[in-house]
């Protein structure tokens, strides 16, 4: 998010600190912004001391140990009128650059974090942090109403949590490209019905239902194939089900995929489904579903679980379906609907993608993005002034 976001900046209007990387030199030298990296070592490859505050006190001043430097060196050098912060945590290093130097900040958050995560519970530190660096913030940005609402139970001016348009890249005509037919000849899936699922394999986006349901599915549609594109830890689990199912025929796994490679897969699948689960007691949910506004940007219709922010990504009955996540006949039957009934799929993924082209793009959330920090600037500006 914060990379789309960054992009349609121009270079002399931003600059990006994120951690080191390996092989970014390529990545970097193409950005249209410039990237400062942050070497930092690992808690456990950290001295005696910065270990104690990682453990004790809180990972949020470990890291800032390493990035306040090197971002309050920038502000010397450079004049910036606003830090944004796509983390929680590295808003704590904007806080401490805010009562230095004055500079106001911004906090992007996304879900997860949000759920009083393992650190931010327990941890002394953060436990202390975490009210300053929230009241200190000038806004927070929240991808969807359900982050909002989780956001304002939290000790915070309600004025300050501003909803923003998460989004996709525009796309300007929704056909099948050669490159898409090439690929489908290579999977072996020509003249097939294709169901498409993109995520990391964690137990929480609901992977598992799914293949659960297909056994239903494939009693209506004989000729299915599901796609599963990413890797994580439940990729093991996952396949042996598959294997017990005896599905081998029906399900793919297709490992990661470069980013610029998925347009071919949204163009290949008839639906795209993604059953999150609400894992709150875990800390796990989904905080939007920015996949749900890619698909419908190619004009497919997309399959979600009625959990977290994805009521934001889907409109029910209009751009997809919604469906209880933990409910595998109502799964089965949502995939059964949009592939028998290829004239209200289609509608759908229309309606999707016209969504997509009014309201649920990354420009209209730059747009958004910029009406606030200018305001928050000018705010400051005039503050200036009038002392």
């Amino acid at each position: 998010m914060m990379q789309r976001i960054a992009e349609r900046f121009t270079a002399s209007e931003i600059t990006v600190v994120t951690s080191s990387a390996k092989n970014s030199t390529a990545f970097d030298a193409a950005c249209p912004y410039r990237i400062v990296r942050v070497e930092h070592s690992k808690p456990q490859n950290a001295n005696i001391f910065q270990q104690l505050i990682h453990r004790v006190l809180s990972p949020t001043l470990l890291k800032t140990w390493h990035y306040f430097k090197p971002v309050h060196a920038l502000l010397q050098q450079e004049k910036f009128d606003i830090i944004q912060c796509g983390t929680l945590r590295m808003a704590f290093v904007a806080c401490l650059i805010k009562m230095t130097t004055g500079v106001p900040y911004t906090i992007y958050i996304h879900g997860d974090e949000i759920l009083m995560g393992e650190h931010w519970r327990t941890k002394i530190g953060d436990r202390l942090l975490r009210n300053p660096v929230l009241n200190n913030s000038d806004a927070i940005f929240a991808i969807s109403e359900f982050t909002k609402q989780l956001m304002l139970q939290w000790p915070i001016e309600k004025d300050r949590v501003i909803r923003i348009p998460a989004g996709a890249d525009l796309v300007e005509e929704a056909t099948v490209q050669p490159e898409a037919f090439q690929l489908a000849r290579t999977l072996g899936i020509e003249n097939k019905s294709i169901l498409l699922s993109v995520s990391r394999l964690v137990q929480h986006k609901g992977h598992e239902q799914v293949v659960r349901a297909l056994p239903q599915v494939i009693k209506r549609v004989p000729n299915l194939v599901y796609l599963i594109v990413g890797r994580g830890p439940s990729e093991g689990s996952l396949k042996r089900l598959v294997q017990e199912l005896q599905l081998e025929q029906h399900v793919q796994f297709l490992g990661y995929v470069p980013t610029n490679e998925l347009p071919l897969y949204y163009q290949l699948c008839n639906s795209f489904i993604q059953t999150s689960l609400d894992l709150s007691h875990q800390r796990r949910i989904e905080g939007f579903g920015l996949v749900f506004l890619e698909a419908n940007a190619w004009a497919k219709p997309v399959i979600g679980g009625r959990s977290g922010g994805i009521p934001d990504a889907i409109v029910d009955g209009v751009t997809g379906l919604l469906v209880d996540p933990t409910n595998v006949d109502e799964i089965a039957q949502a995939i059964i609907t949009l592939l028998t009934d290829p004239n209200y799929a289609q509608d759908l993924g229309r309606n999707g993608k016209k969504r997509v082209e009014m309201e649920m793009n990354w420009d209209q959330t730059n747009k958004k993005v910029r009406q606030v920090l200018e305001t928050i600037v000018h705010q400051r500006q005039d503050a200036k002034v009038l002392a």
